[in-house]
């Protein structure tokens, strides 16, 4: 129930606070904090997790340096689609006339 998730995501901060990433971020995943979950999946440089819970997202910084990533790797199509979603739109432009057209 709801006590479930608080206690996941009290777990989650003091595992976060001692630098365990993998652990803090999947118990923010079990507390339904996706947002908090991305971000640490993201110290933890887990860009697939991140992109496994994207739909969760509510936090426009979190889908930009989503797409950020995306870009650098060269994934264009899913970096735009973030961008987008991140109400990024400048970026998304360019990466569909740089790389999509």
């Amino acid at each position: 129930g709801s006590a479930n998730k608080v206690l996941c995501r009290e777990c989650a901060g003091i595992l976060e606070a001692i630098k365990q990433y993998p652990e803090a971020a999947m118990l923010y995943e079990k507390g339904h904090s996706y947002d908090k979950a991305a971000h640490v999946y993201m110290k933890a440089k887990n860009w697939h997790k991140v992109a496994d819970i994207l739909s969760h997202i509510t936090s426009p910084k979190i889908y930009i340096q989503y797409a950020k990533n995306c870009e650098r790797e060269g994934k264009f199509k899913e970096a735009s689609r973030a961008y987008e979603a991140g109400k990024d739109y400048d970026n998304a432009i360019r990466i569909n006339l740089e790389h999509l057209r």
